[in-house]
């Protein structure tokens, strides 16, 4: 496992953030520069936060700032002027991440995705998708893990990123969460 210097706490949530969404295959933190070209001719270099590899085989250049920095120095003009200059071999899009776009319960379903990513498979991951699968309403987190009390919410979020499991609405993964069976995504 590789130790990833981040430069702020934003940061450090889009990177867990991205480490949970199971499209993405390859994650580079600061990379490469690139040059642009300002209104005048003055050619610079941009670092961007990450670039990021997906399922699809595209590539996204990211940018991670505080919204209130975003606003005041008009960073979504600054990411579309690079978005329009960025080598086609560098990546396929631009995207400008910042904290509005990472609720707590978003940054927290992270951490615990991530987390348990990082244990080996139970036994209870198939159980739990196999009892799931033979349920056609959604279900809470705890009945569903109710005869596998009290251990089961790891191998949730282990199902969740697997595809096997989808929350019904967005929000914090956690005993009330409802959740039903899915198709398993292609990758």
């Amino acid at each position: 496992m590789l130790a990833k210097e981040l430069e702020s706490g934003i940061e450090h949530n889009a990177y867990l953030v991205l480490t949970a969404d199971p499209r993405v295959t390859g994650i580079t933190c600061q990379a490469p520069p690139v040059e642009w070209v300002d209104r005048d001719g003055v050619v610079h270099e941009h670092t961007f936060d990450f670039l990021v590899d997906m399922t699809t085989g595209m590539r996204t250049a990211v940018m991670v700032k505080s919204a209130s920095k975003v606003r005041r120095a008009m960073l979504e003009t600054f990411a579309a002027e690079l978005a329009a200059q960025i080598p086609d071999d560098f990546a396929d899009a631009v995207l400008l991440v910042t904290n509005e776009d990472l609720p707590e319960w978003l940054v927290s379903n992270a951490r615990l995705i991530r987390s348990a990513r990082m244990d080996k498979p139970s036994s209870y991951d198939s159980a739990i998708a196999e009892r799931a699968a033979g349920l056609f309403e959604p279900i809470t987190i705890e009945e569903l893990c109710r005869p596998f009390a009290p251990l089961g919410l790891r191998s949730v979020a282990r199902l969740l990123y697997a595809g096997l499991l989808r929350q019904v609405s967005p929000g914090l993964i956690e005993p009330e969460t409802l959740v039903v069976a899915a198709t398993p995504r292609s990758n």
